[in-house]
């Protein structure tokens, strides 16, 4: 690896420490090799002997130690980024080699059946398409990240090259930081990611990208990130080649509701909403969660109420904000949300009084409804059964203590557990075992030369692979395919040893692309060494990718809940 690492910061930044302006050493950055070739080796070694000085450097020799760290931080990115173009390319080169090499399947062969598969595959021009794909696993596997942020990595590398020279010589020189070279990146995306429809916008973007790189890159040579993403907000009012309206068109465009996973059975619900809209539903959320807590708030601000002696009862100890929680789950998924419509839709909460109301009118307009405090009215049918995947040992279901895991969502209450549990239509009851050791008992097995996959194996398949079973990939079994390592085709069976789950696109990707995958040894074709990888011992579901580089990855699927 010697010809792709030459580490020349002779450009970058000196130091003089006070006291001794003539000394060289004191104002040599760090690995000045006027671009003599090193190894990882050298360049780690160079970097573990900065700021070792045994108890005697002084706190000027160590800030200039952290300066010069800072210059390599740098010029690593800048060459991470060159890196990942270049072997992209390459890679993608290697693909069309490859489909060059490869016969088209034989269109002859009769279309898929109810107990058939096609064997027609995709067009020259589409398979060719694939390269980039399979550069951007290969790439993510290499460094064990998301092909997402592989992807990205890719994307920014390609700017660096064709739109922000300036950009890339800085941060290869040490001169500014990654993070600040990543808000110029970010600002530029952002322009060349506008829709493009005439030779005026595409000239107002260019211009965009130019002017904000000169602009930005002058704050970034002395400035923090967040100085320069300051400064890139200013531009962006200044620069940006779309009027203020249709910026926000396009932004209302992009309104969307998400659930993430947290921890301790708690997940994060976001909305990206207009501004109004969302200052609205704030406000809102506050009014009724105050007028939920009654009389016994003393003050508008106090978020921590307790109990008013004149007011009677038992204290609410909620703080607002937990109230405000409680109001938005009661308002979705309370008695207000399971209607229909032409039904009641009023129940929910009286805004002027903070008493739950269960009868009212609704009205269809939703910004009237928050207006009146009163939920909207619903069309067609809501609060139908959920369908997920609710894990649990027998003794928890049966009212004993332990976890339970929602899906990817980790693990919840018990007693939210079994709340679940009650809205199933059906359960699929899965045995696991603690140790090595396979269970006794019969496996699930198909008949062998059958294509259809019976519902009872699909299910087991689910519970075993939890998600997509390329090297990290994290998309789950519900929205992948299920597929034959070994094509039926091909005379692969449909059973439990010769199916795994495949996102859409690391399905495609393994039957179009030079990636091949094996499963335990001597189980699959003879043209992939079945030898599974040194790293890691050998699994009755491991499976062993090997990319299109010969690189070897294991993929398990996930590990047991309890």
């Amino acid at each position: 690896m010697e010809e792709l690492f030459t580490l020349d910061l002779g450009t970058a930044p000196t130091v003089e420490r006070a006291g001794d302006p003539g000394d060289d050493a004191a104002q040599e950055p760090l690995g000045r090799v006027n671009a003599v070739p090193l190894t990882v080796d050298d360049i780690v070694g160079r970097v573990r002997t900065v700021g070792k000085a045994g108890g005697t450097a002084g706190t000027d020799e160590l800030i200039g130690a952290l300066e010069q760290m800072r210059q390599v931080e740098s010029w690593l990115a800048a060459r991470k980024h060159a890196l990942v173009l270049t072997a992209a390319r390459s890679a993608e080169r290697d693909h069309e080699a490859w489909i060059a090499a490869q016969p088209t399947w034989d269109e002859s062969l009769p279309e898929s059946t109810s107990t058939v598969p096609a064997r027609s595959g995709l067009a020259r021009a589409e398979r060719l398409a694939i390269a980039e794909r399979s550069a951007v696993a290969e790439i993510a596997c290499a460094l064990r990240i998301a092909e997402g942020a592989a992807s990205t990595l890719l994307t920014q590398a390609e700017l660096f090259d064709a739109r922000l020279p300036g950009t890339a010589a800085a941060l290869e020189a040490g001169t500014i930081t990654a993070a600040a070279a990543g808000v110029i990146l970010e600002s530029a995306e952002e322009y060349l990611g506008l829709s493009i429809t005439d030779a005026q916008t595409e000239a107002r973007v260019l211009t965009a990208v130019a002017q904000t790189e000169r602009f930005l890159l002058d704050k970034a040579l002395t400035g923090t990130k967040g100085e320069v993403a300051a400064r890139a907000r200013r531009l962006r009012d200044r620069f940006h080649p779309f009027s203020p309206r249709r910026r926000q068109e396009l932004a209302r465009a992009d309104r969307c509701v998400r659930v993430g996973p947290g921890r301790d059975g708690m997940a994060h619900l976001t909305a990206w909403l207009p501004a109004v809209d969302a200052h609205a539903i704030d406000r809102q959320l506050s009014a009724l969660a105050r007028a939920a807590l009654g009389p016994q708030l003393e003050d508008a601000h106090d978020p921590r109420p307790q109990a008013d002696p004149h007011y009677g009862g038992a204290p609410d100890d909620r703080t607002v904000g937990q109230a405000r929680a409680d109001v938005l789950t009661d308002l979705l998924t309370g008695p207000a949300a399971a209607t229909r419509a032409g039904v009641d839709a009023g129940a929910g909460f009286d805004a002027s009084t903070g008493a739950r109301v269960t009868s009212g009118k609704g009205t269809s307009s939703t910004a009237q409804a928050i207006d009146a405090g009163t939920p909207p009215a619903i069309s067609g049918p809501v609060n139908a059964p959920p369908s997920l995947v609710l894990t649990m040992p027998a003794s928890v279901l049966l009212g004993g203590d332990g976890p339970a895991v929602f899906g990817a969502f980790g693990c919840v209450p018990v007693e939210d557990a079994r709340r679940l549990a009650t809205t199933a239509t059906s359960f699929t009851l899965a045995v696991t075992v603690q140790d090595d050791d396979s269970p006794t008992g019969s496996r699930l097995v198909t008949a062998g030369r059958q294509y259809r996959i019976p519902a009872e194996l699909r299910r087991r398949l689910q519970l075993r692979d939890g998600t997509c079973r390329f090297p990290g990939c994290r998309r789950d079994v519900l929205r992948c395919d299920l597929d034959h390592r070994i094509a039926w085709a091909d005379g692969g069976t449909t059973d439990e040893a010769n199916l795994e789950h495949l996102c859409r696109r690391h399905h495609v990707l393994k039957h179009h692309s030079a990636w091949q995958v094996t499963g335990p040894p001597g189980e699959d074709r003879a043209d992939v060494d079945s030898a599974p990888p040194t790293s890691a011992s050998s699994s009755p579901s491991a499976l062993h990718w090997v990319s299109p580089t010969g690189r070897r990855y294991r993929s398990d699927p996930d590990d047991p809940p309890f």
